[in-house]
């Protein structure tokens, strides 16, 4: 396996699959099975180090005219 992340960047994505999973899969919008294949896909990739998570917190103020 190959790291390129921390542990803790995982257990992220993971909780991210967790909840596409159970907010869309309980919808009835989707088909189970492909969903349920683009989930397993996603937590291979995450093991193998193929898929990370890169983040931005963007902050913006503004004022009405």
């Amino acid at each position: 396996r190959r790291r390129c992340c921390p542990p803790d960047e995982d257990f992220v994505l993971h909780s991210l699959l967790d909840m596409v999973q159970e907010s869309v899969g309980g919808r009835g919008t989707l088909d189970a099975r492909q969903l349920s294949d683009w989930i397993e896909t996603r937590r291979r990739q995450i093991e193998s180090g193929e898929l990370s998570l890169l983040a931005h917190q963007i902050d913006v103020m503004g004022r009405k005219l």
